[in-house]
């Protein structure tokens, strides 16, 4: 027979779970938005401007990693479908490395001392 204090701490896991799960569901939307801002990002034509914000918009997705994987970390312990929140993970990291390379990628091709680094060289063979 199960107690009260049982069915209450049941309870209060199923609260806990539900909203760890509504703050994953927000890191979620987050990296969303890095992802759409760099769909709109022509990597031929960025900005000085827009390197920098996306430099800082880089940086700031890397807490947004941080924070998921400990909200992850606290699902995975309280879940009973460990396969489920595995898949979750797996498919939150798979985007987020994804675009932190394709913002990186852009970084390097868009670097101010690329285009003088190379044209030194030019000099100096």
């Amino acid at each position: 027979m199960a107690s009260d204090s049982d069915s209450a701490s049941t309870v209060m896991e199923h609260d806990l779970l539900r909203d760890l799960i509504k703050k994953r569901g927000s890191e979620k939307g987050k990296l969303t938005l890095f992802k759409k801002y760099l769909a709109k990002l022509d990597p031929q034509a960025i900005s000085a401007e827009q390197i920098i914000d996306l430099e800082l918009r880089t940086d700031k997705v890397r807490t947004v990693f941080s924070k998921f994987e400990k909200i992850q970390d606290r699902i995975e312990t309280l879940s009973t479908d460990i396969d489920k929140e595995l898949e979750e993970r797996e498919c939150f990291e798979n985007s987020y490395y994804e675009s932190v390379a394709r913002a990186k990628n852009y970084l390097n091709q868009n670097k101010p001392n690329n285009a003088s680094s190379n044209s030194n060289q030019d000099r100096y063979r």
